[in-house]
């Protein structure tokens, strides 16, 4: 993602928002393909898993086919450049596969420049599969979202056993010890609703040590009751810094609330386009104007949305 703007003093009048803009780079840097549109856990203020049914949650666990995330990894590995990243998830986990294991593998070895990034709750790594991630060989970077200090919170967020929680944190720790290598990652989403200020800081002070550390607020993007008091017309990065593959075949440009595969943002088929010709094409080009156009309300998603 090639930024066009500088800022060097927060108070001059040229900053303002209609001098943020980006350019798309000849290729994505990241790609997110669904392999498992299935998650272990139910995250109350979850865009997709934390919907009732009768709003959009699916009715059934889904999974892409391996032959279809072969054919997606076969076309990156024909790209002048090596990607940089690939999410083998989006809205799901990967470990909810029983073949996991393989396809971090096949990803190893068809792409052997690209780092592979997960993203998990941790619920599922017991020794086993922590073992198994732990010798994934590209793997560069994996986010653990815990969410909460206070076992209580978690469970009421994630909708599962207080003590699956002991679980995910001994898998920070475990995993570290054996891949200090890897950049590790734990999150917060912080929605006021549910966790308190000290409970935040708590969650900060604990895991600072351990490495990367990153709270993020609930944005509500989608959510019809929640909606942003001040009108958003910042362009959002993630438009202009991947593509997301839906489990079966839909591409997207990369967001981090679009579980419901929003059409506006629909930009291709795989199998029957190649993703840089996507990334090159009219559909992806006219989002990332409107974005960069201060007129990403008029895509009904990004109108919702707060971040930027």
């Amino acid at each position: 993602m090639v930024s066009v703007f500088q800022f060097k003093d927060p108070t001059q009048q040229a900053n303002r928002y209609d001098t943020v803009k980006y350019e798309l780079p000849e290729q994505p840097r990241q790609v997110r393909v669904e392999t498992a549109r299935a998650c272990s856990a139910r995250c109350t203020w979850c865009h997709l898993w934390g919907r009732p049914a009768d709003q959009g949650l699916p009715k059934q666990d889904t999974f892409m086919a391996t032959a279809l995330y072969e054919a997606v990894l076969d076309d990156i590995a024909t790209w002048p450049k090596p990607l940089v990243e690939i999410v083998p998830v989006n809205f799901g986990e990967v470990f909810m596969r029983k073949d996991w294991q393989e396809l971090m593998a096949l990803t190893s070895k068809r792409l052997p420049k690209t780092g592979i990034c997960v993203v998990t709750t941790g619920i599922l790594l017991n020794e086993e599969n922590l073992e198994k991630l732990a010798q994934v060989s590209t793997l560069a970077y994996v986010n653990f979202s815990l969410n909460a200090f206070f076992a209580e919170t978690w469970a009421r967020q994630h909708q599962r056993p207080e003590k699956l929680m002991q679980r995910c944190v001994e898998a920070v720790h475990r995993f570290r010890d054996r891949r200090p290598d890897v950049r590790t990652n734990v999150s917060m989403v912080y929605d006021q609703r549910a966790v308190t200020e000290i409970e935040k800081d708590l969650f900060l002070n604990y895991w600072a040590p351990f490495g990367q550390v990153s709270v993020s607020p609930a944005s509500f993007a989608g959510w019809p009751d929640i909606k942003p008091k001040v009108p958003v017309t910042l362009p959002c990065r993630s438009v202009f810094d991947g593509l997301t593959v839906f489990e079966d075949g839909q591409v997207s440009t990369n967001c981090c609330f679009n579980g419901l595969k929003e059409p506006s943002l629909g930009i291709g088929m795989v199998p029957g386009q190649r993703l840089l010709d996507i990334w090159a094409g009219e559909r992806l080009r006219k989002i990332t104007e409107l974005h960069n156009g201060g007129r990403r309300a008029e895509l009904p998603l990004c109108k919702g949305c707060t971040f930027a």
